[in-house]
C-alpha cells in the first residue's frame, strides 16, 4: 500500500509518500522532494492553479501509483478568507487529480489526526522520522494524514 499525504498552504504544497511493506512503514521521500513552492511569478489565478494542477499530476505520476490520497485540511476560520480561499482551491485541485486517476481520497482535521499543530511534529517524527530539509508542522501534518490511512 502506498499513500500520499498532502498539506497545502497559500505558498507551498507539502507532501509525503508512505509505503507499507508488511508491518514496516517506509517514508519514501524522506530525503528527497517534499515541498513545492508556488512561484510568485504566477500572477493570475488561472496561471497559479494550472501550474499547481500540473505539479500534482507530476508528483502522482512520478511517485505513484497510490492506493489513497490523504489531505490535512486547513482549519483557519472563515473570517480569515484571504488565506483560506487558496488552500481550499489547492485541496480541491489535489482531489480532482485523485479523481482523474481513480485514487480514493480522505480529508482530516487535527481532531481526526489525534494531534494539534504543536504536537504534530513530535508525533510524526516518532512514527516515521523527519525529513532532511524543510522539517516543520506542515510536513508533519501530511505525514499524520497519510499515516491515518496506511
Amino acid at each position: 500500500m502506498k499513500v500520499i499525504g498532502i498539506r497545502n498552504s497559500p505558498t507551498a504544497i507539502r507532501y509525503c509518500v508512505l509505503e507499507k511493506n508488511g508491518n514496516d512503514i517506509v517514508f519514501v521521500n524522506q530525503a528527497t522532494e517534499n515541498k513545492i513552492d508556488i512561484p510568485k511569478s504566477l500572477t493570475t489565478e488561472f496561471e497559479k492553479y494550472s501550474w499547481i494542477k500540473s505539479e500534482f499530476e507530476r508528483v502522482f505520476d512520478n511517485q505513484g501509483p497510490f492506493s489513497h490520497v490523504a489531505i490535512k485540511q486547513n482549519e483557519n476560520t472563515p473570517s480569515r478568507y484571504t488565506t483560506l480561499k487558496p488552500v481550499i482551491f489547492i485541496d480541491c485541485i489535489a482531489t480532482m487529480v485523485s479523481i482523474d486517476k481513480n485514487i480514493p481520497f480522505s480529508f482530516f482535521n487535527y481532531n481526526a489526526l489525534g494531534a494539534n499543530s504543536k504536537e504534530s511534529v513530535t508525533v510524526a517524527e516518532g512514527g516515521v522520522g523527519r525529513t532532511n530539509k524543510h522539517w516543520d508542522s506542515k510536513i508533519a501534518d501530511a505525514i499524520l494524514a497519510a499515516h491515518k490511512i496506511i
